[in-house]
């Protein structure tokens, strides 16, 4: 029997040898995966201690195992540590982003311009740094500096990977804090398979903009036809035609 407990002694699971195989745990990493919705902490918060040593998350699991789980509030980050994470984020380093968040580091801290992590790794296309992060719980909603979250960064950039990525991760489809939505900023820039996950995660295709602007005045204006279609086949309501003059016929004299 494989054994978890918490610092004050009560058990936080059990698994015998049939369960570790039948559920794919086979390492420390992929048991603290399982651990998480447990004890509320990320992997990269929790540390499993077997008499006392301190666990490397890619030591194989065996039974029978009594182990210890510890939970690490995120350390003290420098303004030099929120950058370097940034930074990595950005150019997708996955090595060194994990090394990061196993400090473990707060994986929303933002840069002088507001920009987290979890921005540039998704405007940039960088999916499996998208994962990471989120599996570190980074926030899914923050708005970077020019007012869009994450998922609209996405959007519009075309990852149609790294949007599906984010709307597992429970993205805001509608966010009314932000100056324009995410299937705005899909159909401004023509990506249609992105419109298309966003309005089957049912994101508001009427929604406008902070201007007024509907997705699909974006998709009529930059000619993208598919997305007009798609657009109106989830029921976005174009606007009323201009009523037209009416000539009058000048009175007799």
């Amino acid at each position: 029997m494989l054994r978890v407990q918490m610092v004050s002694g009560s058990e936080l699971c059990a698994l015998d040898a049939d369960v570790l195989a039948s559920s794919e745990l086979s390492d420390i990493r992929s048991l603290k995966r399982h651990l998480v919705s447990l004890c509320g902490a990320s992997r990269f918060r929790q540390r499993l201690f077997c008499d006392r040593f301190d666990l490397e998350d890619d030591m194989m699991l065996k039974v029978p195992m009594d182990l210890q789980l510890v939970l690490l509030p995120f350390c003290s980050s420098s303004d030099k540590d929120i950058d370097i994470l940034v930074a990595a984020a950005s150019l997708g380093d996955v090595e060194i982003v994990e090394k990061l968040l196993q400090r473990p580091q707060d994986p929303d801290g933002h840069n002088g311009d507001f920009d987290s992590p979890l921005h540039l790794a998704a405007e940039n296309g960088h999916a499996e740094v998208v994962q990471l992060l989120l599996e570190a719980e980074a926030s899914v909603d923050l708005l970077a500096w020019q007012g869009e979250p994450p998922l609209c960064l996405a959007s519009r950039r075309g990852h149609v990977d790294i949007v599906r990525l984010l709307l597992e991760g429970s993205a805001e489809t509608d966010g009314h804090d932000a100056f324009v939505t995410p299937l705005w900023a899909a159909c401004e820039e023509g990506r249609l398979e992105v419109a298309r996950l966003l309005l089957e995660a049912e994101a508001d295709p009427n929604l406008p903009n902070d201007s007024g602007a509907t997705p699909l005045d974006q998709a009529i204006q930059g000619g993208h036809l598919e997305i007009r279609c798609l657009l109106l086949e989830a029921g976005a309501q174009e606007a009323p035609s201009s009523p037209q003059e009416v000539r009058r016929t000048p009175p007799a004299a």
